[in-house]
């Protein structure tokens, strides 16, 4: 997986709340906060999963020939998790580090069908792996007594289908412990017993997953034992939908801060999302197998209609993209495909142009000479008159920047308004929109006409998922 750093900094996040990764807070959520937080890629996932009781109950064997019953709760008795740490197998060089292999012993929690799997899966599942099934098998269970630490190591990989490794830590009597993850530049923090007291009112485990060579470290225990479930990840061909992960719900968080700032898009606009995966594009001018004639006017309707076509690629989306429309959905905003045409990349004045289908360029040509009106104009004018003209923010100027002479090895140059050489035309009115990340080329489809001397032009727009935000006071901004 890679891994984003900003502005030469190494990125510290500390994952200390239940179920939440944190970011270190600011007194308010900013566009480019939220948008860092999408781009940033984290090594793993962590947090609180509640359970049920029986849940914390785990059976071991003591002479091969009876079994004891513990239970690992908060209540958990300190003879029982001694009996349970005199029952494992110590570690090399240490009585405070005990082991036990799963052929000794029988939890009575099952991660997938408490749903921690599920919950873990979109993090650890994103990218090219969204259409793999997390499964996890048990490796061995360990107790960590006072003074009990682990130094810097990193998951081992059993094979090839290996994705990492988890571990399920029982909500038993203990202090300290404190788990940090150190991959490239960044830093992950974890605490779990500090995480298990904020649900100290109902049965639950904490759990950290951590993809494969990722170095991890384990402070010293303070006080009382530790009791945790070691799983290795591995990834199976099988469609999945997970559910609600952790990274989600601190998106979700930063976007409800956002909709709740009278500030932020105070007259409405839109937020995008450039698509990471390519997609299978609809074409205008497919047979639609479901329509018919009218036998009164002879036209043939289709239901072949623009939100049919985009719904369908808004239901295809894979890996993060998928985990955007998830996020946006639950709360309460409609993303959908649409279509971004950009007018230029030459100066600040040129616009984005947004519409529901491909652009429909159909006899543009007609009427007009090659010596006559500029073609790419009327090509440009017809897509504005089938579209929204949307004001570019910043970050997508950079992106602009970038396409038209950074990536090709020069110097990029600022988009300057030239000097006009006749008067201005009566400004556009604009929408605005906040791009979360870069539109990108990978679903681009060209639209073709006949341009000057009779050569096919092309116009090309670029699919990307568009989220209407509402006024500040309207829907569910009006709180």
């Amino acid at each position: 997986m890679g891994y984003k750093v900003y502005h030469g900094r190494r990125a510290n996040i500390s994952i200390s709340n239940p179920g939440l990764i944190a970011t270190p807070s600011t007194n308010a959520t900013t566009i480019e906060d939220l948008r860092q937080s999408i781009q940033t890629t984290l090594p793993g996932t962590a947090g609180v999963h509640c359970v049920g009781a029986e849940d914390l109950v785990v059976y071991y064997d003591v002479e091969s020939k009876s079994a004891s019953r513990v239970e690992l709760g908060l209540n958990a008795l300190e003879e029982d998790l001694s009996a349970l740490a005199n029952a494992c197998d110590a570690d090399v060089g240490t009585l405070r580090e005990r082991t036990m292999d799963h052929t000794k012993f029988s939890p009575r929690l099952d991660v997938v069908s408490s749903g921690l799997l599920d919950v873990i899966s979109k993090d650890i599942l994103e990218g090219q792996n969204a259409n793999k099934l997390l499964r996890a098998e048990l490796s061995h269970l360990k107790v960590y007594g006072k003074n009990a630490s682990v130094d810097p190591h990193k998951t081992t990989l059993h094979r090839e289908s290996t994705a990492g490794s988890l571990v399920v830590i029982f909500p038993t009597p203990h202090a300290g412990g404190g788990l940090t993850t150190q991959h490239e530049n960044m830093t992950l923090c974890f605490d779990p017993s500090a995480a298990l007291s904020v649900a100290a009112t109902a049965p639950a485990v904490s759990y950290i997953a951590l993809y494969g060579r990722v170095s991890s470290t384990m402070a010293p225990i303070n006080a009382g034992h530790r009791v945790a479930l070691v799983y290795n990840l591995f990834l199976v061909d099988r469609n999945f939908n997970a559910t609600a992960s952790a990274t989600e719900i601190l998106l979700e968080n930063k976007i409800h801060a956002l909709l709740t700032d009278p500030t932020f898009l105070p007259v409405g606009g839109f937020l995008a999302v450039g698509l990471a995966h390519k997609y299978a594009m609809p074409r205008k001018n497919e047979f639609d197998p479901d329509g018919r004639y009218d036998s009164v006017t002879g036209v043939y309707i289709t239901s072949n209609t623009p939100a049919k076509r985009w719904g369908a690629v808004l239901k295809s989306l894979k890996g993060e993209d998928v985990r955007m429309r998830a996020v946006f959905e639950r709360i309460g905003l409609a993303p959908s495909v649409k279509l971004l045409y950009a007018e230029s990349y030459e100066t600040s004045d040129d616009c984005d142009l947004l519409l529901e289908d491909v652009v429909d360029l159909f006899g543009i040509h007609e009427g007009y000479h090659s010596w006559g009106e500029d073609k790419m104009e009327r090509a440009i004018d017809a897509v504005k008159r089938q579209g929204i003209v949307l004001r570019r923010d910043r970050h997508r100027i950079d992106e602009l920047e970038w396409m038209r002479s950074g990536r090709h090895g020069r110097q990029s140059v600022s988009m300057i308004q030239e000097p006009a050489d006749e008067p201005a035309d009566e400004p556009v009115k604009e929408v605005a929109v906040h791009w979360l990340t870069n539109l990108g080329e990978k679903n681009c489809i060209h639209s073709a006409y006949v341009g000057e001397d009779s050569m096919i032009e092309h116009m090309c727009g670029t699919a990307a998922p568009f989220i209407p935000v509402p006024a500040f006071g309207a829907d569910i901004r009006a709180y």
